[in-house]
């Protein structure tokens, strides 16, 4: 059982003061053992096992003391359901914040969720993880089923590689991945629940529908969303309708298909409020690709909403900048990482003066379908690890007909030609000792 937090205000109640020793002992006890519900068993063979296991109270002084327990304190409540007595704690979420959530094994008390219940706290984690168990409970109980079919599992902060999903559902035929936000969608939460879904799909977890829940649209359009295949939904879980991206439309850059060349009208670096600002002023510059290169239409095209005028870059960074635009118009995705992935693939093109953006692409789209560690992971991972495999692969070690087998192949030839060299052992023939005579 996951340990639970006593309230330091809890010895200072006005309520508890009415209340003697050993009730005071008894209402710890409960708030120690209730599950993730705030729900424990009632009844006072439990409650003696639980709160006086060295004490000689008898059954019948543990159920006055539970009774006058719940008379001082309105925030327990005691209940019965199919003959047995269930204890509630109306305020639980308050105080208690599981990092991973199960659901309670007893039935909930009539009229549940209480008034109380509803009540909201002021801290962003408090509000989402409030959302996050309602949504889960009605996806258990039924009472929303996004894909019309029968829930059979529901795990809250489902662990993918190093990331964790708001919500992970299992169907007959299905998963069905959910994120969670409390203000209006934006882009970089498309990119957050498309990296969750990536990491699903790894794990062989298909097919994925994913659902991206918030207060409505931000900077994200509903283009972009469903053109990546994830519908967005409000907060009551209605679909969003569209609504055009609080966004300015500014400057745009194309690409050409065939060559792959990209044609930058831009200087400027852009952040997306996370991280170090990779030397440059604080901008609240937002980059967006438009809702045709998520959807693979118009070749490359992108939109820039500058709010800064231009800012002197580092050497080499914006043919970074250029190699990443021509990563994400491949996989079609704004990468969320981009602020600390510009820093590495700058400080490649600078340790390699004859590398080119286009080079680098080559080198990055060889590597996601030869190389073997690099096959199986995400577009960010093998942009990581691109700076150890480009000189390799510049040198054309990498990149000769057949990659690591021939290069297995010719090591085997050379080992062979190493052992026709060799002087074979000469064998002398031992004397005759046979006694002739």
């Amino acid at each position: 059982m996951p340990r639970r937090w006593l309230a330091p205000e809890f010895f200072t109640d006005e309520k508890m003061k009415k209340a003697i020793v050993a009730e005071r002992l008894l209402a710890a006890a409960i708030i120690a053992n209730q599950d993730d519900d705030g729900r424990l068993k009632g009844d006072p063979a439990y409650l003696r096992s639980i709160a006086f296991l060295y004490d000689d109270y008898s059954l019948d002084e543990v159920r006055k003391m539970r009774d006058h327990l719940i008379q001082v304190n309105p925030n327990i409540i005691l209940y019965e359901n199919a003959g047995d007595e269930y204890i509630q704690l109306k305020r639980y979420k308050r105080y208690q914040k599981p990092r991973y959530y199960h659901a309670s094994k007893f039935p909930a008390p009539p009229g549940w969720p209480f008034e109380e219940e509803q009540l909201r706290s002021d801290y962003k984690g408090d509000v989402e993880r409030d959302i996050q168990y309602e949504i889960a409970n009605k996806l258990k109980s039924g009472q929303w089923q996004p894909t019309n079919e029968e829930i059979i599992n529901v795990e809250i902060n489902k662990r993918l590689g190093n990331l964790y999903a708001d919500i992970f559902a299992t169907t007959s035929k299905a998963h069905i991945l959910i994120e969670i936000k409390q203000y209006p969608l934006q882009f970089r939460d498309l990119g957050q629940i498309i990296d969750y879904r990536t990491e699903a799909e790894a794990r062989g977890y298909m097919p994925i529908t994913a659902f991206l829940i918030g207060k409505g649209l931000g900077n994200l359009s509903l283009d972009e969303a469903l053109s990546a295949s994830v519908t967005p939904l409000n907060l009551d879980l209605t679909p969003i309708k569209s609504v055009a991206p609080t966004r300015d439309h500014v400057t745009a850059t194309t690409s050409d298909d065939v060559g792959l060349t990209i044609k930058p009208v831009r200087a400027t670096m852009v952040t997306t409020g996370k991280g170090k600002n990779l030397d440059l002023d604080k901008s609240q510059d937002i980059r967006m690709p438009s809702a045709s290169v998520a959807a693979g239409g118009v070749a490359g095209a992108e939109v820039r909403a500058q709010s800064k005028p231009k800012t002197r870059l580092k050497p080499r960074q914006q043919e970074a900048g250029i190699f990443l635009d021509m990563v994400e118009h491949h996989i079609g995705v704004s990468l969320v990482e981009r602020p600390s992935l510009i820093g590495k693939i700058r400080n490649l093109l600078v340790k390699n003066p004859a590398a080119t953006p286009e080079g680098l692409f080559e080198c990055f789209t060889w590597l996601k379908v030869n190389d073997s560690f690099c096959r199986s992971r995400d577009s960010p991972t093998v942009l990581k690890t691109l700076p150890s495999k480009y000189p390799e692969w510049a040198a054309g070690k990498l990149a000769a007909p057949g990659g690591k087998e021939e290069r297995y192949a010719r090591a085997g030839e050379h080992r062979q030609h190493i052992e026709s060299d060799r002087k074979p052992y000469e064998w002398e023939e031992a004397p005759d000792e046979t006694d002739t005579s």
